[in-house]
């Protein structure tokens, strides 16, 4: 008989006679990394148990981290990839849109006419939770700061006060530093606030969100829109029959090495 171990990044020191292979599927996910001291990734645990008892590696992902790549540079792993003919049969439809102007939901009207369309569960992935999560001046654009610490403005819900992100004070008439202006916009807005978007332009389907401290693990197929952040998207049996991603400027715009790569 042959022994198995699955588990999380635990399962890295499972004590296993005569190993044999160790595997590892997004070794790029931060899960992976021990956060406490000495703040061991569960690879380079597996990369020293494989070479102290000569076992195989594989290490598998939708898309490949730098340490992966780094190890197949160095002669170390060997390049496992379908062939492009295999790849790109296997690939979604993808369709790039931009905005329409007075298209409704902050949506283009090609995907607008695709989720009307749509009649099992469609997901749509939104790079940013809460409401008004950014706010600028109406008037001239000069970002919303607090007069007491200078941190940025937030508003948490429908009809809410604004708030300091920073040190929570909740100015009674804000001001812009700049213009002197008393309005707001908001450049980018959070899952919440895009769900009230989404119920209003699709009545006819069920409006559920995915993100923060409410992440959703599974929900029922049918007439049902998701708005989900990066990592709480919820499973639903069947698949999704649409999915929509929603700023994708936003997503790259963070300041991360590895945006790119998580981004797949």
């Amino acid at each position: 008989t042959t022994s198995v171990v699955l588990g999380t990044r635990a399962a890295a020191y499972a004590p296993i006679a005569d190993l044999g292979l160790v595997a590892m599927f997004d070794d790029g996910d931060d899960l992976f990394s021990e956060p406490r001291a000495p703040y061991a990734h569960a690879r380079e645990v597996l990369l020293l148990r494989a070479l102290q008892e000569h076992a195989a590696v594989l290490l598998g992902g939708y898309a490949r981290s730098v340490e992966a790549q780094a190890l197949v540079e160095q002669g170390w792993c060997r390049d496992v990839s379908p062939e492009p003919v295999t790849r790109r049969r296997m690939w979604p439809s993808i369709e790039v849109s931009d905005g329409d102007a007075g298209a409704p939901a902050r949506l283009p009207r090609a995907v607008f006419k695709a989720i009307r369309g749509c009649a099992g569960p469609i997901l749509v992935q939104v790079p940013r939770r809460g409401y008004r999560t950014t706010l600028a001046c109406q008037t001239c654009r000069t970002p919303a700061r607090c007069a007491v610490c200078g941190g940025p403005l937030e508003q948490t819900g429908a009809g809410e006060v604004l708030s300091c992100r920073w040190c929570a004070n909740q100015p009674k008439e804000w001001a812009c530093a700049v213009c002197g202006g008393h309005e707001v916009r908001a450049p980018t807005i959070g899952h919440l606030r895009t769900a009230e978007e989404y119920a209003a332009a699709f009545p006819d389907h069920t409006v559920v969100t995915s993100g923060g401290n409410e992440v959703l693990d599974r929900v029922d197929a049918g007439r049902i829109i998701v708005l989900a952040t990066p990592g709480a998207e919820p499973r639903v049996e069947g698949g999704y029959e649409l999915v929509v991603l929603m700023d994708t400027w936003l997503m790259l715009a963070r300041d991360d090495v590895r945006v790119i790569e998580e981004a797949h």
